[in-house]
């Protein structure tokens, strides 16, 4: 009776239909292709900017194929070099270090760049140290020479 009611049953369709298609459905399609709603919704995008409205139809089952066969190559590439394969163990690792093999977590290398930070910071304050010392000890030189340059005897006046 209410032209309101008519304004909030459209408002509430057009939410849970958007929901529905962008949410539910990618996450609901992800499980059973193994890909995440990211990758569900650029297949979407991708086929259809490619092969139209077929391509909406073989996209997400084309590229399911095309990353199962792309992860299944760069697990055994990792495996070969003594890595896992497992995604979820390189969330926090910041790098590969060469030369052990090891994985090196985002806070070891921040500790790693706080202490090399730390010791640039005393390699500094050394070397202002050093150059302070030989000033001192160039001026005390200078003052104890006499006007002929040659060493003499210092007066106090």
């Amino acid at each position: 009776e209410d032209p309101w009611y008519f304004l909030y049953f459209v408002a509430v369709v057009i939410i849970v239909q958007q929901l529905d298609g962008n949410v539910i459905g990618p996450m609901v399609l992800g499980g059973s292709t193994g890909l995440s709603s990211f990758w569900i919704i650029f297949s979407l995008l991708l086929g259809q900017s490619i092969f139209g409205f077929l391509g909406l139809i073989i996209g997400i089952p084309l590229f399911a194929v095309i990353y199962s066969i792309f992860r299944a190559r760069v697990g055994s590439k990792l495996e070969s070099k003594g890595l896992p394969s497992d995604s979820n163990v390189y969330r926090k690792v910041a790098y590969v270090d060469e030369n052990t093999g090891e994985l090196i977590t985002l806070y070891e290398y921040n500790e790693k760049q706080n202490i090399r930070k730390e010791q640039e910071e005393l390699q500094k304050r050394q070397r202002r140290r050093k150059r302070r010392r030989n000033r001192r000890q160039q001026d005390v030189h200078r003052d104890s020479t006499c006007a002929n340059g040659r060493p003499g005897v210092l007066v106090q006046s």
